[in-house]
């Protein structure tokens, strides 16, 4: 699984980076030209963990951090 994130908000998860990336990407549509194109040049794609996946999925908020490059619970 992968995780689309901007600054500290998670845009989209994917089970690869094109999923993450296509999804993020959707959402920024609705966006001006500038905003969206300003969003996706910042937009980091990280791995993530099965049980971070699950967190964010079954909860409202949870803490995360980056260990190794890839995006896990704390």
């Amino acid at each position: 699984m992968f995780v689309a994130v901007y600054r500290t908000s998670i845009l989209s998860l994917g089970v690869d980076e094109e999923e993450a990336i296509n999804q993020a990407l959707c959402i920024l549509k609705g966006l001006s030209n500038e905003e969206s194109t300003h969003i996706a040049s910042h937009l980091q794609i990280r791995p993530i963990t099965e049980q971070a996946c699950n967190q964010i999925i079954y909860k409202e908020s949870i803490s995360l951090k980056v260990i190794n490059g890839e995006v896990g619970s704390l």
